[in-house]
């Protein structure tokens, strides 16, 4: 009979054949989007209900710790926003589970904060430590990283905003679709979805609406 290979065995080799690329801000102009356009419609949400947040191939935790970053700078900047942070929550989720391990410690070395990240946010939100950087609890507390497969049957539910970016290109076409439905079911009524600068749902999935904010594209949940 042949033995059954341990979790921590399947554990390696989903590590290893995980493409975890990713860091700060990456794409630009998609966050310049996020932060003119999108944050204020959220914050705006905040008046009346919990914001939930989803960055769905999280990897080593640099995109959610962007949006964190930028919540908390439009609540700083906004003295009506202020008390409005609280309420906003961001579901972090990866099937990797010794890059999740990197993502909840928050510890990055000093080449990855200087992909992307200038020195504003880096000496506002990080705490040198050493020889790497630390990202500041305030950042860290929004984000709950826990580890999902998107193949799986369950999502987080009543999601505000979802980022689902340059991870679809991994799939076969029948297996996007089936994610991209289960997402457009979990996302609230004008809530986003947001894909990776290269990726399109035209041709796919219908069922939510192509918007464009500044020069980048969202879907749309009317």
């Amino acid at each position: 009979m042949l033995a059954t290979p341990s979790t921590d065995f399947i554990d390696t080799i989903i590590s290893a054949i995980t493409t975890n690329e990713t860091f700060f801000f990456r794409d630009t102009h998609i966050y310049d989007a996020i932060e003119k356009f999108i944050i204020p419609e959220l914050f705006e949400k905040a008046k009346t209900s919990r914001i939930r947040i989803w960055s769905s191939a999280s990897s080593s935790g640099q995109e959610a710790y962007t949006i964190s970053m930028l919540l908390t700078e439009y609540a700083q900047k906004n003295i009506l926003a202020k008390n409005l942070l609280s309420k906003f929550e961001i579901k972090a989720t990866d099937i990797d589970p010794k890059i999740l391990k990197k993502a909840k410690s928050g510890r990055y070395s000093s080449l990855e904060v200087s992909r992307g990240l200038n020195d504003y946010y880096l000496k506002k939100y990080f705490i040198d430590e050493d020889n790497s950087f630390v990202v500041k609890d305030e950042i860290k507390k929004m984000v709950n990283f826990s580890r999902a497969n998107l193949t799986d049957a369950f999502f987080p539910l009543n999601n505000d905003f979802i980022l689902c970016r340059n991870v679809l290109i991994y799939f076969d076409t029948m297996t996007k679709k089936q994610i991209i439905e289960k997402m457009h079911k979990t996302l609230k009524k004008g809530g986003y979805l947001l894909l990776g600068s290269s990726e399109t749902l035209m041709g796919l999935y219908d069922g939510l609406k192509r918007v464009q904010k500044g020069s980048a594209i969202f879907y749309v949940n009317n």
